[in-house]
């Protein structure tokens, strides 16, 4: 079902994940304590080879940043795009929260990463962040509605897999840049969500999907239906202490209409013991 999904994708509506080149990785909105300048997002280059990202667009809540101009990203490495890298005028920077503090990037042992500056103006409690191709094809995304603790990011499980879901980091410190992310307890295999089919079409008159999902007791449970701009068109379940359900879903957003076709995602975030976010595309094809 991924493979005919990505196919449905590319040939509808111009949008592709791929298993290869930069996905993001690790994202960190809320910045510690009263702190200013210390938003960031890590990226993954999971090829063997070196790639520029001058042919890449990043946006942030639909602002593309200026990346410098003949950066790059190592084969099989972490690069960080950030507010603000170096101290400007004694203010707060990355160097000095996650370097040596020496006003430098690149002159100690830990900061043997890529870390590029870019302004930017992450929200704690909503935002979005999308990769595109030069050919304004988008590769990756990711979508959030809920704040962190204070200096805690969100990870993907698995910077190998561009489906693969996302967590907030276990880590002690809050937050891996430049490293691998943190591990995922295993209560984590607690939780389930699938979505069946994951494409329709309007012209075959299929106008449901089915959502199963399933957490730990104690938990509660919020699903979301965001569009590719990412816009919150329905909710699904809201803070629910059923801890496994299936729903039918009628493809109709909070008015009762039904969507137009286009790409969505299927939104599932959990609190409780362990806070858990997966999110699944989904297609409305015409």
């Amino acid at each position: 079902m991924r493979t005919i999904l990505k196919t449905v994708i590319f040939l509808m509506i111009s949008y592709r994940m791929v298993s290869a080149e930069i996905i993001l990785s690790e994202i960190l909105a809320n910045e510690p304590g009263s702190r200013v300048l210390l938003e960031w997002f890590e990226i993954y280059n999971s090829d063997d080879s070196t790639i520029n990202l001058d042919n890449y667009s990043f946006i942030e809540n639909g602002d593309t940043l200026n990346i410098p101009e003949g950066a790059i990203i190592d084969g099989n490495s972490y690069a960080v795009i950030c507010r603000r890298l170096e101290p400007h005028d004694g203010s707060d920077c990355f160097e000095s929260y996650w370097g040596d503090s020496s006003g430098v990037w690149g002159d100690a042992l830990d900061e043997n990463y890529r870390v590029y500056e870019a302004g930017m103006t992450l929200s704690n409690s909503n935002g979005s962040i999308y990769i595109l191709l030069a050919d304004s094809i988008g590769i990756d995304h990711f979508i959030w509605d809920k704040a962190t603790d204070d200096a805690r990011s969100y990870e993907r499980d698995w910077v190998l897999d561009p489906f693969s879901d996302w967590h907030e980091c276990y880590d002690p410190s809050g937050s891996t840049p430049g490293s691998e992310n943190s591990v995922i307890p295993s209560d984590d295999a607690q939780y389930f969500l699938s979505v069946e089919p994951e494409a329709v079409s309007l012209a075959r008159h299929e106008k449901t999907m089915t959502v199963t999902y399933g957490a730990p007791s104690g938990t509660e449970v919020t699903i979301y239906i965001y569009d590719d701009s990412a816009l919150r068109r329905r909710v699904i379940v809201e803070q629910s202490s059923n801890s496994v359900d299936e729903i039918i879903w009628n493809l109709e957003d909070d008015n009762s209409d039904t969507l137009p076709a286009g790409l969505y995602f299927l939104s599932f975030r959990t609190s409780g013991a362990i806070s858990v976010l997966k999110n699944i595309p989904i297609v409305i094809a015409p």
